[in-house]
């Protein structure tokens, strides 16, 4: 049988890397990006890499992934506007929607790089909402973001691959997405 979008969408594949940038809206670099380090100079001016400020990123990466993680015992699945759309192109179930994205898993402890990106592949990724195509957090999450927005789509485990888990994603898991809705229509 021939691979569909929904298979290989639904099958995420273990595309690692590619830059996030939903964390930034929580007040923290980005999910599974590689945090900035410091450098000092020695007196000879051989440059020394110190870990004060990979520190400090992991901690606020920490925080912002455990803010997401509280956000979604309440609600399936929560959007956070990181740069506002148009604010009047708003999909609707079966429009064609054309976008960016990076996902990763939410866990305790330091984030994991990104278990898929378009961005990381440089070719937006196309659907169409409402249809199965993908899992139900971005069925419900997408129709709240219109046409331009940046958001963190945070997706309780319920709403993406519950129990089965898919490919990298442990069973259970949440996730936390980086979105850019390029297109609607």
């Amino acid at each position: 049988m021939a691979r569909t979008k929904q298979t290989a969408f639904k099958r995420p594949s273990p595309a690692f890397g590619g830059a996030a940038f939903g964390a930034a809206a929580f007040g923290a670099p980005a999910f599974g990006a590689p945090a900035p380090r410091a450098r000092s100079r020695s007196p000879h001016g051989a440059e020394q890499e110190t870990n004060a400020a990979t520190d400090a990123a992991g901690a606020e990466q920490n925080k912002a992934a455990a803010l997401m993680r509280e956000k979604l015992k309440a609600e399936p699945v929560v959007v956070k506007t990181m740069r506002p759309g148009d604010g009047t192109t708003f999909p609707k179930e079966g429009d064609q929607l054309v976008m960016h994205f990076s996902g990763t898993v939410l866990k305790e402890g330091r984030q994991p790089p990104s278990f898929d990106s378009s961005w990381t592949r440089q070719k937006p990724f196309s659907f169409r909402i409402g249809t199965g195509e993908v899992i139900k957090g971005w069925d419900e999450g997408l129709l709240r973001m219109s046409q331009g927005e940046k958001a963190t789509l945070g997706v309780r485990s319920d709403y993406a691959y519950g129990k089965a888990g898919a490919g990298c994603i442990p069973p259970y898991s949440d996730l936390c997405y980086e979105v850019e809705l390029l297109k609607v229509g």
